[in-house]
């Protein structure tokens, strides 16, 4: 790893860890590896584009359930991470949650998510900077949910958050694990009243094929 990889490794642990989570393993995939793990998307900051190079997948534990997050690499270069995990509650059709709110072909279930998690998505970054070097760019989307076998498969896409807390714990700027957590507690109990749909796959380009390891 160079030295922009190791310090957002130190600040994504140290956020997992202040939630008495932990990572239990680390792995840096080159190109070949971050394109079987799925989405190798361009991305452009500024009039500069930027495409997965190098991918650090970290293995997270919960209190109860596991987490993958993937944060990808051009150089020093830290592109927009993912972070999925699966829920036992089930979705009757796939999700997408935009700046302007939840859309989803069900319209029950684009209320519920709306009534449920309009407001709190304010804590979302929309714009996604690396922390090694000055680059911004705009999120088009925040949060995926899809139907699959046995729940709900969930995606987040990460930011740079520094709350005071976090700052005093981790030195730097965090992907965003605490909100995640919370948006996920927030949809179990949303989904809990909704009956499961056929699967299906996310609205938007993402990583699916990471499910049978969640």
């Amino acid at each position: 790893m160079n030295k922009a990889q190791e310090r957002c490794k130190k600040w994504c642990i140290a956020e997992v860890e202040s939630l008495g989570h932990k990572v239990i393993e680390v792995k840096l995939d080159g190109e070949d590896g971050a394109s079987k793990l799925g989405a190798a998307l361009q991305v452009t900051f500024g009039n500069k584009s930027f495409s997965p190079k190098e991918t650090i997948t970290y293995t997270i534990q919960g209190n109860s359930s596991k987490a993958l997050y993937f944060e990808s690499f051009d150089g020093v270069v830290a592109l927009p991470g993912e972070f999925h995990c699966v829920i036992a509650n089930k979705t009757p059709s796939s999700a997408v949650y935009y700046m302007a709110g939840w859309e989803s072909e069900h319209s029950q279930l684009k209320d519920a998510l709306n009534q449920a998690l309009h407001g709190f998505m304010r804590k979302f970054k929309w714009q996604r900077g690396s922390p090694t070097v000055r680059v911004l760019c705009d999120l088009e989307w925040a949060l995926q949910i899809r139907p699959v076998e046995g729940g709900t498969h969930i995606v987040m896409l990460s930011g740079m958050y520094q709350s005071w807390k976090q700052k005093m714990l981790t030195g730097g700027f965090t992907p965003g694990y605490s909100l995640f957590t919370e948006i996920v507690q927030i949809l179990k109990t949303t989904l809990s009243e909704f009956e499961a749909g056929p699967t299906g796959s996310f609205i938007h380009q993402t990583r699916e094929d990471v499910t049978n390891r969640l």
